[in-house]
């Protein structure tokens, strides 16, 4: 699962879910730059968001997309290789490549080398010490 709620009245999402992710968006986006957040975002409630992989940011959404983009590569591919250039998504095998680069230097958060690791895109640092 995921936390892309979309804004589609065709589908069978509550139609309040959506309304309501961008406003708990808007809501961090005040509390990142100070400001005061009525009702209050607690620091609880982000946490539980964010365990859950909730996209706070447009950076967010935009690595949730393409994570999510990789999974059904995957299933379809049965493998992770996405090549730099894939007709169907361009966008996915720069991100790949990308997202190796990231991990190498410790730049991803634990979450997102996590997943990436769920579906066979980075190895187990077990693994590597294998090698």
């Amino acid at each position: 699962g995921h936390c892309l709620v979309p804004d589609d009245d065709g589908d069978d999402t509550d139609p309040e879910l959506f309304p309501w992710t961008v406003e708990q968006r808007r809501h961090y986006s005040h509390l990142e730059k100070g400001l005061a957040v009525v009702p209050a975002l607690t620091d609880e409630r982000i946490r539980l968001l964010t365990d859950e992989g909730f996209p706070w940011t447009e950076k967010d959404v935009v690595w949730s997309t393409r994570f999510q983009e990789l999974v059904a590569y995957k299933k379809e591919m049965g493998h992770c290789d996405v090549p730099v250039w894939f007709p169907s998504i361009p966008a996915l095998g720069h991100w790949v490549v990308m997202q190796k680069r990231l991990f190498e230097s410790g730049k991803l958060v634990k979450r997102q080398v996590d997943l990436l690791q769920s579906v066979g895109l980075l190895k187990e640092q077990d693994e590597e010490d294998d090698v």
